[in-house]
């Protein structure tokens, strides 16, 4: 395997052979930034000091002379008391995470024991819908796969469908319950506060008298007048007459997965609409090939997460990525999802620089299109939490930077004033 590294300094660099090159760079990079590093005791500490020659030197920053680094391996509530006892003053996203319930969080912040520091991640859950099934499960009574008509889509197909289960999923309960609230509910695969995101994108609510009056209209009927049942196809296109309005929602067994599908097959039934669970091991779940769940096309509606960037993820659902054997069944488009506009967008995304108009139109046509078309209903963006003593200021969590990316900024409270 070959190894990279950034240009060092000769005299530098002359130092090491080159069999030590790796190792030292790794316990003691040279670099630019606000600190460097004095020692490092893995698994305990490393601990910083002031960078004299850091470009912001003459604005006085960074503004603390030494950090120390803790690895810290207490439950919740040992990393509580670290904090309210200052022996650390900051609990990163990666601790909280695995030592703190953002329950907990929030009712210490609330009672004023510290303060949490809370941000939205890059990762985003979704629902997809099999617009084009595999041939394998084509009229063989999987509710995606029923495709009478010949035309190689299933029930999916009929956009009507899929915007009205978009507004039959209680999404803004799901968020609430899950990160009380400090979510965004999400009309796009960009989070509301990114810099291109298109607020003219139209958004699904709630509703599920609208809902019932596009099923209606597609032939999906409530023949017994009981919203609870689900509702029954007549002469819906491509589907037996009789078929219920019942599938699978399929994902895998991640937490808190089971708790989003008991709120959204509660919220779904109130539409005459039926989901059943089935879980399946990540690896099992995300296999490559025509035989995998997801990326072989053969679910009715599948949760996951995929990650968005600075760079809108508009490929996520282009047409040259759909899932098949010409790519293996590796395609990032497993909804099987196809619109000539769509792709055009995209495209010009991608054909465009950032900051050029071109950039910025394509990527809000694109996500117009996205947010009309549905191939996917966006359904949270996850949350990332941090922890820390009251007097600390300048951290500040950005979605899609590192946790200590204005470490310069580190202060107590008279220096951020």
């Amino acid at each position: 395997m070959t190894n990279f590294a950034h240009p060092l300094p000769r005299h530098q660099a002359n130092r090491y052979t080159r069999e030590q090159f790796s190792e030292i760079l790794a316990k003691k990079p040279l670099g630019w930034g606000a600190y460097k590093i004095d020692d490092w005791i893995p698994g305990k500490f490393i601990r910083l000091s002031r960078n004299p020659y850091y470009f912001r030197a003459v604005e006085e920053l960074p503004h603390f002379e030494k950090l120390v680094f803790r690895f810290f391996g207490g439950d919740e509530a040992a990393t509580l008391k670290a904090l309210q006892s200052k022996d650390c003053d900051l609990v990163d996203t990666e601790q909280g995470l695995k030592h703190l319930t953002l329950e907990r969080l929030l009712d210490s912040d609330k009672r004023g024991w510290i303060k949490g520091i809370y941000s939205t991640s890059t990762s985003w859950e979704h629902l997809d819908f099999n617009i084009r099934p595999a041939e394998s499960i084509l009229n063989t009574g999987a509710f995606a796969g029923w495709d009478l008509d010949g035309d190689g889509q299933g029930p999916f197909g009929d956009i009507r469908l899929r915007q009205a289960i978009a507004m039959c999923l209680d999404r803004q309960k799901v968020v609430d319950d899950l990160f009380y609230g400090l979510s965004p509910v999400p009309n796009t695969y960009l989070p509301p506060d990114h810099p291109l995101y298109n607020p003219q994108a139209v958004a699904w609510p709630y509703d599920p008298s609208s809902a019932a009056a596009l099923l209606d209209q597609i032939g999906w009927i409530d023949t017994d007048n009981d919203p609870a049942t689900p509702r029954l196809a007549s002469s819906v296109t491509g589907v037996p007459d009789g078929t219920p309005l019942v599938m699978n929602y399929e994902t895998s067994q991640r937490a808190p997965r089971q708790q989003v599908f008991d709120i959204l097959s509660k919220s779904l039934a109130t539409c005459g609409i039926q989901i059943n669970l089935q879980t399946y091991s990540a690896v099992d779940f995300f296999k490559f090939g025509k035989d995998g769940k997801v990326y072989g096309r053969m679910f009715d509606l599948v949760e996951f997460a995929w990650l968005t960037n600075t760079i809108p993820p508009c490929d996520l659902v282009m047409g040259d990525e759909l899932s098949s054997a010409e790519n293996d069944w590796s395609g990032l488009n497993v909804v099987g999802f196809l619109s000539p506009s769509y792709d055009a967008a995209c495209n010009s995304q991608f054909q465009s620089l950032p900051g050029e108009a071109a950039y910025t139109q394509a990527a809000l046509d694109a996500q117009q299109i996205f947010a009309e078309e549905l191939p996917v209903v966006p359904l949270f963006l996850h949350l990332k939490y941090a922890s820390a003593y009251h007097n600390l200021c300048g951290y500040v969590l950005n979605p899609t930077s590192s946790d200590f990316w204005a470490i310069e900024s580190f202060s107590y409270n008279d220096a951020c004033k």
